[in-house]
């Protein structure tokens, strides 16, 4: 079954043309903003007037070039296990990963004593609500990363390559 889920998100030639890298990584940015306003948003620090409107808005706007960037074929081609994927797209996803496992790493632990530090303000108070949206913005900040580094490492195909068969480096 996995195999077969796994042959409809196969690269083609158009999946890693210079113009569908550039809407992914166009969807990416203009997503970007996304979680930040819905932590905004859960904390009741957006104002109730026309900055607040904006805001939910462009959280709205974020949230479906989300789900269009995490559609894509680019993206969930990663998340295969290795015995679906050929030399060059394991060798690829193995340095994304690692890049991302280390910016969380490092990325984290600043913020995790700045949560440690300023817990008895009431704005950072940690419900079971609250760890889970940290969570799931942190595995987000996971996702972003490594792909972001994996479009960095893929060099595009070009228009006069594209005769017919899918050409890697």
């Amino acid at each position: 079954m996995l195999k077969a889920i796994a042959r409809m998100f196969e690269f083609k030639e158009a999946s890693i043309s210079r113009g569908k890298l550039r809407l992914i990584l166009f969807s990416m940015v203009l997503s970007l903003p996304t979680w930040p306003i819905v932590m905004a948003d859960y904390y009741d620090l957006l104002p109730d007037n026309g900055i607040g409107t904006f805001a939910t808005a462009a959280m709205f706007a974020g949230a479906l070039s989300m789900l269009f960037f995490v559609g894509t074929r680019f993206v969930n081609r990663f998340y295969f296990p290795d015995k679906y994927l050929d030399e060059w797209e394991v060798r690829i996803k193995h340095k994304s990963m690692t890049f991302a496992f280390m910016v969380i790493v490092w990325g984290s632990a600043p913020v995790a004593v700045i949560i440690a530090m300023a817990k008895k303000n009431y704005v950072l108070s940690l419900s079971g609500e609250g760890v889970a949206i940290w969570l799931v913005g942190l595995l987000l900040v996971l996702l972003y990363v490594q792909t972001f580094h994996a479009l960095w490492q893929v060099r595009p195909i070009d228009e006069d390559e594209m005769d017919g068969r899918l050409v890697k480096t």
